[in-house]
């Protein structure tokens, strides 16, 4: 089984480095009279935040004018997916979309905006989560914990960030996935959810990684597995869901630019052009690394897709698990 983004391209510093050797770029005329508006469908401070400020400034610097970030945060990114889709399709407005609103949200808020209301731009960056349990539960492997799970039925408890993240769904397809049967514990958040895997109110947590690496360093976390197709640069000793023996397992967190649908071709291939050199940048680079995700490119048609690959594979967990958000 082929990876989900096996299709994409990981800028590795190297390749960046090379790519910026070219002639400097021709001065263009503005695409709109007024900033650009790059809605973030999540609250200022979080690591979608980060990922955009970090992108916008490079790209405004190649397109020559201001790219301005606004935080609409709620239900799921759908609030920041309806604001963009209903604005004037003329590159005014733009949004970092990532798998949560464009290929969840829409199957949980059946009456919200979905994926064929944006012209895609390209995939700019990727991450993954982490399988982990505390040192006090004795489990060391997927392995260990699908035997635990077989042995006593419904006893063992995992904790994710809340209904519908993907984490949610990527436990529910591990469940399905090994024909074990857990109990989810829905937290608001990764904080909550990872004080409870390390304060033994939970068995098991499906979190993002970047926080839980001091915890993993500090002995006070034992990583089980990541969700990626290959091992991640963050956790590079812990082994993929698939090495692990749960075959064809993947759930990556994505991240990628939308604009609303009708935004002439030129425009997008103007913002495609700006975030692709962009997330090439060697000082780019190193700040995604910070807040623990990969560069990555793709085409506009590549990206819409892989939203379109990954609506229809979570859609099924979705309703196979009957999962509902308030």
């Amino acid at each position: 089984m082929k990876s989900v983004l096996s299709k994409f391209s990981v800028l590795p510093l190297v390749a960046a480095s090379v790519a910026l050797l070219g002639v400097a770029p021709v001065a263009q005329a503005q695409l709109v009279s007024k900033p650009i508006r790059l809605m973030v469908g999540q609250p200022a401070g979080g690591g979608t935040d980060a990922i955009a400020r970090i992108i916008a400034q490079k790209m405004s610097e190649e397109i020559g004018q201001s790219i301005v970030v606004e935080n609409r945060p709620g239900a799921g990114g759908t609030i920041a997916n309806q604001l963009t889709a209903t604005a004037t399709p003329d590159g005014s407005t733009i949004m970092l979309g990532e798998i949560s609103c464009l290929s969840i949200s829409p199957t949980l808020y059946p009456k919200s905006t979905q994926p064929s209301a944006f012209e895609p731009i390209g995939l700019v960056a990727s991450n993954t989560f982490a399988l982990v349990t505390s040192p006090g539960t004795k489990i060391k492997s997927i392995a260990e914990l699908i035997s635990r799970a077989k042995e006593k039925p419904d006893t063992v408890t995992y904790g994710t960030p809340g209904n519908g993240t993907l984490q949610h769904l990527a436990a529910e397809l591990f469940k399905t996935s090994t024909g074990v049967t857990m109990q989810h514990v829905p937290y608001k958040g990764g904080g909550p959810a990872t004080l409870s895997v390390m304060s033994g109110e939970t068995d098991a947590a499906f979190i993002g990684i970047p926080p839980l690496i001091p915890q993993i360093a500090a002995g006070k976390l034992v990583p089980l597995g990541v969700g990626s197709a290959k091992r991640t640069a963050q956790l590079p000793d812990v082994p993929t869901f698939a090495e692990s023996g749960v075959k064809g397992f993947e759930a990556i967190i994505w991240y990628g630019f939308v604009a609303p649908k009708g935004t002439p071709k030129d425009v997008i291939k103007r913002l495609h052009d700006a975030a692709n050199k962009a997330v090439a940048d060697p000082e780019v680079q190193k700040g995604l690394a910070k807040v623990g995700v990969e560069p990555m490119h793709s085409s506009p048609e590549e990206y819409a897709a892989l939203i379109k690959s990954e609506s229809e594979k979570w859609a099924k967990v979705i309703k196979s698990a009957n999962i509902k958000v308030d």
